[in-house]
């Protein structure tokens, strides 16, 4: 499409600026292409050494894992989801939790 990120050619071919623009442009795109992340992880990697890599990393493997649907615009309400389900499992399980010493 002309505008999207570089393609990934060989492991290692991308420098890392290059690396963090197509990270930048994938993840700031309405649905996540799928396929382009997973190239880019596996063959090139993420960048390393800057904050907006670490974000970069984490919503990579968030996305790679099933855990962050494709739509940019579900992320938020399915995080507060997620976040509430484990507040909810967390005082379940401190609730059964006994009392005392043993």
């Amino acid at each position: 499409d002309g505008g999207g990120p570089p393609e990934p050619r060989r492991s290692g071919s991308l420098t890392p600026s290059e690396r963090e623009a197509a990270f930048a442009a994938l993840l700031q795109r309405r649905s996540v292409a799928m396929e382009p992340l997973r190239r880019l992880c596996f063959l090139d990697g993420v960048p390393d050494g800057v904050h907006s890599t670490s974000v970069h990393r984490a919503l990579a493997w968030k996305l790679l894992l099933g855990y962050l649907p494709q739509q940019r615009s579900e992320w938020d309400s399915h995080l507060r989801s997620k976040r509430q389900a484990y507040a909810e499992l967390r005082e379940e399980v401190t609730a059964r939790k006994p009392r005392g010493g043993g």
